[in-house]
């Protein structure tokens, strides 16, 4: 699969998750940012590869959506013609604090190597930085 298919797929998963509405999934009325906020470590980290979450501990409810998150990944990826085995790395780490308030920031590397982080306003997606080929935001 090419690398923009795997950053989109990425950017498509994290966006999904910051709205709060779960449409893919069935699942309404989580909000990750709130339960990142809340906690002592400032931030919900997932690993979609190894299944892991990190930081926060969550909700009930936010344990389910991200379980069928896990899964929806597996659809979306073959209706882009690939497979979860595509991606080497796929971390969206979910954060509401300065300087760009709620905020997730999605790195993904495909199985060719290739790596790539951009961090994109909570609400709408939008780019807000990427990383240079130096490894620095900007």
């Amino acid at each position: 699969m090419r690398f923009g298919t795997l950053r989109s797929i990425a950017h498509n998963l994290g966006d999904s998750i910051a709205s709060g509405l779960g449409l893919p999934i069935g699942l309404y009325g989580y909000d990750v940012f709130a339960e990142a906020r809340a906690s002592a470590e400032g931030y919900v980290e997932i690993d979609f590869m190894k299944g892991e979450m990190r930081g926060a501990m969550p909700s009930n409810v936010m344990s389910e959506a991200i379980l069928r998150y896990l899964d929806w990944l597996s659809i979306l990826a073959a209706k882009h013609g690939g497979s979860v085995g595509d991606f080497a790395d796929l971390t969206i780490r979910f954060i509401d604090a300065s300087p760009y308030g709620p905020h997730f920031v999605v790195t993904v590397a495909s199985s060719k190597e290739r790596r790539d982080t951009t961090v994109y306003h909570g609400h709408g997606g939008l780019t807000l930085a990427r990383t240079a080929a130096t490894g620095t935001l900007g």
